[in-house]
């Protein structure tokens, strides 16, 4: 079944075109050093994108230093664009879930951006080795099902 996955993966011309690739030379790595989760944010605006629902092109990014936790809000306008690394690098998450899931319907990406802060969320982060999420609420997520058709995890939460 994995080759089989590889295999797929190799030929699908959607995760070819989305794939990581890095081209920025390596850099001196520098600790930040935070005592808690909300002490340092990363704030940047991101966009534009195409007209969506509501008149929004663009979208504000925040992210926790400490969690790696990510907020967004569409919004119509900007008045000044102001970027750090954090959210920079925030931002090529988003953009990259984001291309994944549209292709033709470019205008769809506000409905769309829940679902990519989900996997964002609940994916390990490689400088935490845990989710946003269980350093966000010291818990895992739960799907839907799992509250809808209640686990032990859930019963016992």
């Amino acid at each position: 079944m994995k080759r089989d996955c590889l295999a797929f993966v190799k030929k699908c011309n959607k995760c070819q075109h989305n794939v990581n690739l890095h081209k920025a030379p390596l850099e001196q790595l520098h600790l930040i050093s935070l005592p808690w989760p909300f002490y340092m944010w990363g704030v940047d605006i991101l966009g534009p994108f195409p007209l969506a629902v509501g008149q929004v092109k663009f979208l504000l990014v925040d992210v926790d230093y400490f969690t790696k936790w990510i907020k967004v809000k569409a919004i119509t306008t900007i008045s000044a664009e102001r970027a750090n690394s954090q959210a920079k690098s925030a931002n090529k998450v988003i953009l990259k879930g984001l291309r994944r899931r549209l292709e033709e319907a470019k205008g769809r990406w506000v409905e769309e951006l829940s679902q990519v802060l989900w996997s964002y969320h609940t994916t390990p982060h490689s400088t935490t080795q845990e989710t946003p999420f269980w350093l966000m609420f010291r818990t895992d997520a739960m799907v839907s099902i799992e509250i809808r058709e209640p686990s032990p995890r859930a019963i016992f939460f």
